[in-house]
């Protein structure tokens, strides 16, 4: 699922160009690692324009990306932008958050307000886990030999896998995940107004999975869940990105609550769960009403 606030974030880009540095050059490589393909190159000497500032970024953000970047600081943030904060809308989010609490903004930075904040280790909330990201500024000309922070990720891509994306379980709408692993989640509630039942499946990609269960759990996506199961809706992320299966049933009246997620190479096909009834209806000559089951679940 692409994210629909990358017009939004291009501004990043232009973060530094409010510092006046002398014409020079910087040291540039990548060595990360994004959604199963390493992105890897040798140092090298690059000139940059006039109003650049050398930056060394270093980032470890659950289920998406790991590893450093280093070079001119118009290219590192338009890498930055573009092939990490764009893939995911909850780290954009927290991202924004961060800027707009210390007086910036994606679409209107304030670039003289940036390089304070530098050399720190900045903590973001994200679906899948904390993302750390790590920014270090130097001159044109300087060297940065021995970073602070260095997250390292894998060196190999990871093998790519052929997984389901109906959500039936049939084998029907394959396809083919980079990450190396799918991901399957399953989950229900009693409506919001008690008078029903409602499920959902979401079998893809774990970054698509990453991003609708963020979607639904801010409520960007409507949705007729309990507020209890959308709040859980970060356990569940959390369950895929360790690459595990479990199934949880919360027994609490109106707020009972089930899920069920299973990330893992497809070595054997994903099968649904067995959603629970919460509630049935008792028939009356006129109209029916809802019971709700607190037991032999």
């Amino acid at each position: 699922m692409s994210s629909p606030g990358l017009l939004t974030i291009l501004p990043l880009v232009l973060l530094l160009s409010g510092f006046h540095q002398a014409e020079g050059q910087c040291k540039t490589f990548r060595n990360y690692y994004v959604l199963g393909r390493v992105e890897s190159s040798p140092v090298t000497e690059s000139k940059c324009d006039y109003n650049d500032t050398c930056t060394y970024v270093s980032m470890d953000i659950p289920a998406l990306a790991v590893g450093s970047f280093s070079g001119c600081s118009g290219d590192v943030h338009m890498r930055l932008v573009v092939q990490v904060l764009a893939r995911r809308r909850d780290l954009r989010d927290s991202v924004e958050d961060f800027l707009k609490k210390n007086g910036m903004s994606l679409g209107f930075p304030k670039f003289s307000k940036l390089q304070k904040y530098g050399d720190q280790l900045h903590t973001f909330d994200t679906i899948s886990g904390p993302a750390k990201i790590f920014l270090h500024f130097y001159e044109q000309g300087e060297d940065y030999p021995y970073p602070a922070v260095r997250f390292e990720g894998p060196t190999l891509n990871a093998t790519s896998v052929q997984c389901t994306t109906d959500g039936l379980g049939l084998g029907l709408g394959k396809k083919e995940c980079y990450e190396g692993y799918c991901s399957f989640a399953e989950f229900a509630s009693v409506s919001r107004d008690g008078k029903s039942q409602v499920s959902k499946k979401i079998q893809a990609c774990p970054n698509e999975l990453y991003e609708e269960l963020y979607m639904l759990s801010k409520g960007i996506v409507p949705s007729n869940f309990s507020q209890a199961l959308l709040n859980d809706l970060t356990t569940v992320a959390h369950t895929c990105t360790q690459k595990n299966t479990h199934t949880y049933l919360s027994k609490g009246g109106l707020s009972s609550y089930y899920w069920h997620v299973d990330c893992s190479v497809p070595v054997h096909r994903i099968r649904a769960s067995h959603v629970p009834q919460f509630i049935f209806h008792t028939p009356h000559q006129y109209f029916s009403f809802p019971v709700y089951k607190d037991d032999e679940w």
